[in-house]
């Protein structure tokens, strides 16, 4: 073989590994959806559609949905993400006229179901919920987009229509979201905005339930991870209480940083679930705990993570554990000055919680006489 086709065939090897590589590692493309969601673009699979009984005539044309949608492949989504944004900056202009205008295309853009347009349009959407804007018909020509196409276009459905409709109704299509597989991890986040009560009352037992459906580990830290702060009810706060104990670390992780420690009012019981992830040496697990009890714990139960912090302090050396849980040190009486006068005397403290807990006992100690 002479040179030449030497030459000729290892170009074309090289080539061909050169796609092969692209194309299998190239990470997939970043969501566009809403960034209150946090997740990623999944593959698409094919989307049945959904009997929705006791629907009214205003949700008839869900049932009338036709076409077939793209692929993702087929999207370009930074020309979505592009086009969404300059939607966007219409809609909050101070100008009436341009407003009005991005409404008409808007509208005009969802209902040719043309991509990229039509999913941009969606997702521009959701910036109507604070304008006092007409949106007679925006929330049909929503309601129509809920089941078509991948999951990230679907969940910018939902987010359009939490951007267009007040419609309480929205509330039951959110909760038929529970047996679909690739939709349920978006539930808790759209509940927290679509549902006035938050996740604190029926709202937050489906999500306890969808917590308990999760088929894998990983389903259920997205389940999770959907989740951020307010009052939740008692089947969510035992689901997460449950999750935290999780043989799968990064289950424990997510019940923690996104489920018990935003939690406001914080039961005793999540309190105490806290202040076991404290003694943790991992910065980010007991670091995300001491945030957790820096709010929404009762001056009662204050009292009770103070004296745990402070004996926990005496068994650890100067450094950033006993820096990251200093200022949990805020509420003691009478019966925590032992304990502090036996921390300042055999424990080794940093210059500051030693000032600080002498504080205490000066503070503490002419009441004790």
């Amino acid at each position: 073989m002479n040179q030449f086709w030497k030459s000729t065939i290892l170009l074309v090897l090289g080539l061909g590994a050169g796609w092969f590589l692209k194309s299998t590692l190239t990470p997939e493309p970043v969501d566009v959806d809403q960034e209150r969601v946090g997740v990623t673009i999944s593959p698409r699979s094919s989307v049945t559609q959904r009997d929705r009984s006791g629907s009214t005539s205003r949700e008839a044309s869900i049932e009338e949905r036709v076409g077939q949608e793209s692929s993702e492949e087929e999207v370009d989504h930074q020309k979505i993400k592009e086009q969404a944004e300059k939607w966007k900056k219409s809609l909050l202009s101070s100008d009436r006229a341009e407003v009005e205008a991005a409404l008409h295309e808007l509208r005009a853009a969802v209902s040719a179901r043309k991509e990229p347009e039509a999913w941009a349009a969606l997702i521009a959407l959701v910036a109507v919920r604070d304008l006092n804007v007409d949106r007679s018909g925006l929330r049909d020509l929503v309601l129509a987009e809920l089941d078509r196409g991948s999951v990230s276009r679907r969940k910018a459905a939902y987010w359009a229509l939490y951007g267009v409709s007040n419609d309480e109704r929205d509330i039951g299509l959110v909760y038929q979201l529970k047996n679909d597989v690739e939709m349920r991890s978006a539930i808790p986040t759209l509940l927290r905005y679509i549902d006035p009560k938050g996740l604190s009352g029926a709202s937050g037992d489906l999500v306890a339930e969808v917590i308990g459906l999760a088929e894998t580990e990983q389903e259920k830290q997205s389940v999770i991870k959907g989740m951020w702060g307010g009052e939740i009810s008692s089947a969510l706060e035992q689901g997460l209480l449950e999750s935290s104990q999780s043989e799968d670390q990064e289950v424990r992780y997510a019940a923690l940083y996104w489920g018990l420690s935003p939690v406001n009012p914080k039961s005793p019981e999540v309190v105490n679930r806290l202040l076991g992830y404290l003694s943790d040496t991992n910065r980010s697990t007991h670091g995300r705990a001491a945030w957790g009890l820096g709010h929404g714990v009762s001056k009662e139960d204050q009292r009770i993570v103070s004296r745990h912090v402070i004996e926990l302090i005496a068994l650890r050396k100067p450094g950033h554990q006993q820096r990251d849980l200093e200022g949990l040190i805020k509420n003691v009486t009478l019966e925590e000055l032992p304990l502090i006068r036996e921390t300042l005397r055999d424990a080794e403290l940093s210059e500051s919680i030693r000032e600080k807990l002498r504080g205490f006992e000066n503070a503490l100690a002419p009441n004790s006489e």
